[in-house]
């Protein structure tokens, strides 16, 4: 309960729409219904990780 009330702290009021691949959908599907939460939420929470503990370089592909 705590992490829910945690969560709406700040209202999210912006929305944002991407293109993604079927694997990386069914990915975010399967973590909303084993964390009973919204693909919205488990972007946010993911989103909200990666601010928080960024990384030190993007995992961006090299061209070959």
């Amino acid at each position: 309960m705590f992490n829910i009330v945690n969560d709406m702290k700040e209202k999210r009021s912006e929305f944002i729409a991407f293109r993604t691949t079927s694997s990386m959908r069914d990915f975010l599907d399967r973590l909303g219904e084993e964390h009973a939460r919204p693909i919205s939420d488990v972007i946010n929470l993911l989103l909200q990780y990666f601010k928080d503990n960024p990384p030190k370089q993007l995992p961006i592909p090299k061209n070959k």
